[in-house]
């Protein structure tokens, strides 16, 4: 499942975690991942109890799952024309705001996957068949509410 790596940083506030021992899914389990990885000085959480297990199975079991971000956006408009440039740029300061535009395209900040699909969407509906592309992709673990 999840390795070394995991860091507790990026589970969201609030987010259930999971002690149950005697889960057979704690073995796959992100929320029991997540508690293990909790930091020493946590003395509350937020978390699942016992009673989530119906037989084998945890009512709140959460599946690892990655969903690929994106930032970066310096060639973002290398195949608009110049007639369709600013429209469709202010489209995107629209959807992003302006201000996160630029933190979007600095790292500041990912895509994900919906507002990756609502530009792509843009662009088709411009006229443009080929799906944009970003400078940098990150594969990024989800932790659904």
């Amino acid at each position: 499942m999840l390795n070394k790596d995991f860091n507790f940083e990026n589970v969201p506030n609030g987010w259930a975690l999971c002690f149950n021992e005697n889960c057979k899914m704690k073995d796959i389990c992100l929320r029991f991942m997540a508690a293990r990885f909790a930091p020493a000085d946590m003395i509350v959480a937020n978390c699942v109890t016992p009673h989530a297990l119906k037989g084998d199975e945890c009512r709140k079991y959460v599946a690892e799952r990655y969903d690929t971000e994106a930032w970066g956006m310096s060639h973002l408009f290398d195949g608009v024309k110049h007639d369709d440039f600013a429209r469709m740029r202010d489209a995107i300061y629209s959807m992003l705001g302006r201000r996160n535009y630029y933190r979007y395209n600095n790292g500041e900040r990912m895509l994900n996957v919906k507002q990756q699909q609502q530009i792509a969407d843009l662009f088709r509906r411009n006229g443009y068949q080929q799906a944009p592309t970003y400078d940098h992709y990150v594969n990024v673990l989800q932790f659904p509410f």
